[in-house]
């Protein structure tokens, strides 16, 4: 599902060009781990949160175009 996002966006020049599916794996990675660290240690669920917005930032300031 994340894959073709991300084509949907490489060809609405929302992204740069890549290889999508690396992309998705490379975004859902680190939110899944997250997102388990949630559910593990729920005390944690705000800096995990905190840490997904700012890994969502690094991520469209890496592979974002400035469309």
């Amino acid at each position: 599902m994340i894959t073709r996002i991300f084509t949907g966006m490489m060809e609405k020049g929302l992204l740069r060009k890549d290889d999508p599916k690396m992309l998705a794996f490379a975004y859902t990675a680190p939110i899944s781990v997250l997102i388990h660290q949630c559910d593990r240690e729920p005390e944690k669920t705000y800096e995990a949160i905190a840490q997904i917005e700012m890994f969502s930032r690094h991520f469209i300031k890496t592979y974002g175009t400035e469309n």
